[in-house]
Order: structure tokens, then C-alpha cells, then sequence
């Protein structure tokens, strides 16, 4: 979203109003008074138009703010973190799918490993897994789903992950050779 915002609105400054935002959009002023430019900027806004201006001028503040998208996009912020919330012991926890190093079957639960920690919530670990193999998880036993990104090494009996061997299940030797052979 982009916002032209003129400096004297009819009831307020657009300053003030600038100020007022909790989530800023990409700003470009536009005023008469260069007095506020410096503001504007300690504001993080895109650019300060100076009235009157020409349209190359206009031209170049709104090029201005293609540059400054691409340029702020990391290639970890080209896209949101993917997350879920997961209900454990009364409340809710957020976890970053990208984080999840392997899931284990409790029987009416599961229990989600990271780095950080191990949650246990209500979950069947077939609904979870039709909801991570969109997200490259892999069911390598009837009771583990594993993050195929943080596989640190594997044999034909287990996996490891984050130091923990996690096994095989014999029904599914077949296709996880299938899929190691693509690593």
C-alpha cells in the first residue's frame, strides 16, 4: 500500500498523522513547506515531494518505491515465515514450521521437536502429516515424520536428525530409497 500524504490536512498534520500509524505503509509527501522533510524522513517515509513538482520528479519517487521493495526483501524475507498453533496445556503455541526437526506419534498425540524445544498437543500424526508433506516432511516410520532439510545423515535402517537416530519403518524402506536416491 502507498500513501500520498499531504502535510495540512483539513483537521490534522499529516505529520501528526503519520505518527499515529502503528503499521506504516510506504509514505510519499507531498508539501509546500520543505521545514518537515527531515521529519518525514526520521519517519521512515519513501520520499518528499515539493510542491509544485514535475512529472518526472513524481515519476522518480514512485520508482523510488520499487527500488527500496526489492531492495529491503532478504532472501529470507521473500516470503512470511510459515507457522501454526498448536494447543499445549491449555494454551497456544506458535511454531515455525521451518524450525520442526521431526515429529513423533504418541498415539492420540504427538510430540513436535526443534531446537528449542518439544511440545505435546492432540494430534493425529496422519493429519499432521497431510498438512507438513506440502512443506517437505517425509513419513519414515508409522510413529516419525522428519524434515527432510535437517536429515543430517542416514543408513538403511535409520535417520539422523539433530543426533537422534530415528528408525525406519520396514513399509517404508521402499520409498524412502526413493527418496534418498534424489539427495
Amino acid at each position: 500500500m502507498v500513501i500520498f500524504l499531504d502535510i495540512h490536512l483539513s483537521k490534522l498534520k499529516g505529520i501528526d498523522f503519520l505518527k499515529a500509524l502503528k503499521h506504516h505503509p510506504k509514505i510519499i509527501i507531498t508539501s509546500a513547506n520543505k521545514q518537515y522533510a527531515l521529519e518525514g524522513y526520521e519517519l521512515e517515509i519513501t520520499d518528499y515531494l515539493l510542491k509544485p513538482f514535475s512529472l518526472s520528479r513524481f515519476l522518480k519517487a514512485v520508482n523510488r518505491l520499487q527500488t527500496n521493495a526489492e531492495q529491503s526483501l532478504s532472501p529470507l524475507e521473500t516470503k512470511e515465515r510459515d507457522y501454526r498453533y498448536f494447543n499445549v496445556n491449555k494454551k497456544r503455541i506458535k511454531i515455525y514450521l521451518n524450525e520442526i526437526l521431526y515429529v513423533e506419534s504418541l498415539k492420540d498425540y504427538v510430540k513436535i521437536y526443534t531446537n528449542e524445544k518439544s511440545v505435546v498437543t492432540k494430534f493425529q500424526l496422519g493429519e499432521l502429516e497431510d498438512f507438513l508433506n506440502a512443506r517437505d516432511f517425509l513419513r519414515i516410520h508409522r510413529s516419525f515424520l522428519v524434515s527432510k532439510d535437517k536429515i543430517d545423515s542416514f543408513s538403511s535402517n535409520e535417520v539422523e536428525v539433530a543426533g537422534k537416530a530415528i528408525p525406519i519403518g520396514r513399509s517404508y524402506i521402499d520409498s524412502i530409497k526413493r527418496e534418498f536416491e534424489k539427495f
